[in-house]
């Protein structure tokens, strides 16, 4: 299996943007990076982003010609977190404004998924998919308008207690939109968290949820954890079991990249030890190689 190497830019992303993402990007090429998820959760979440205001269109426009003209691409993005309260100035109807603007500036980009949190409202299994497709159908709608992808990504069962956290709710809510544009993204992190709850263990089995997800996997968030907290940790600093997560991808043909979301595998590290960062973003990059090359089927 040949996947490349991605990352999303929040993994050095700098919230007040005095570090700009031209600036980031080119940072994690020099650990390796090519690829990238273009994270739209962190450009919304405050008015200083040239994202939230006039002239994004622009913006993002002279990112899209940056990447190109350095040997770059964009293969997905992440809109905003419908259970993230922290979008500043921004009312139910400016958030789902900016979760469309998330759909055009994909397109304008040229990113070909765009992955979205489910609703993760309380309530039966037969309320959380008609809440959800109610929810996303419009979406699914202006992403078919724009030939951007969606994708719907799994949630971690510890922490709430919705039937969406559920494999086979995810999947039957992607298939009630019988639409190959609708897919799922997959977070390895995510797909581990049963917090210590026995009843839970065993819907951690990464194997078995990966290829019962099969050609609908569009895309992944890679990152590790002890089955406890999603603490968003590089490969091997948790316990996921990676050579099934490979054989999986492998036995479903999977062709996405392998991409990382795995912030907190850099970002603890302090500011006055910047050759360590270093490091670290190109021992990410060097992990993710070892464990396609040699996991890979």
């Amino acid at each position: 299996m040949k996947l490349d190497i991605s990352t999303s830019l929040n993994l050095i992303f700098d919230g007040t943007f005095h570090t700009s993402v031209k600036e980031e990007m080119l940072h994690l090429a020099k650990c390796g990076f090519r690829v990238f998820d273009f994270n739209f959760n962190d450009m919304c979440s405050t008015l200083a982003s040239p994202f939230v205001g006039k002239g994004w269109q622009a913006y993002l426009e002279e990112i899209k010609e940056f990447a190109e003209q350095n040997g770059m691409r964009f293969g997905q993005a992440h809109s905003p977190i419908v259970e993230c309260p922290t979008y500043e100035g921004c009312g139910e109807d400016g958030f789902r404004e900016l979760q469309y603007r998330t759909i055009e500036g994909s397109a304008r980009m040229g990113i070909p998924w765009l992955v979205f949190h489910p609703i993760e409202k309380i309530g039966t299994e037969q309320e959380c998919l008609d809440y959800n497709y109610e929810y996303f159908a419009p979406f699914v709608e202006a992403c078919r308008k724009h030939g951007v992808g969606l994708a719907l990504e799994n949630t971690c069962p510890a922490y709430l207690r919705s039937e969406m956290s559920k494999t086979d709710t995810l999947l039957a809510l992607v298939d009630r939109f019988h639409d190959e544009s609708v897919g799922v993204c997959w977070d390895t992190g995510h797909g581990n968290v049963h917090g210590g709850q026995k009843s839970l263990m065993a819907s951690v089995d990464q194997y078995k949820n990966i290829t019962k997800i099969g050609k609908r996997l569009k895309v992944l968030h890679v990152s590790d954890n002890t089955g406890f907290h999603d603490d968003h940790v590089a490969p091997f600093e948790g316990n996921i079991k990676w050579q099934d997560v490979m054989r999986a991808l492998g036995e479903i043909n999977y062709k996405g990249t392998f991409n990382y979301e795995a912030h907190f595998a850099v970002r603890r590290i302090p500011t006055c030890a910047p050759e360590l960062l270093e490091a670290k973003l190109s021992y990410l990059y060097k992990v993710g190689k070892v464990i396609v090359e040699r996991f890979g089927v």
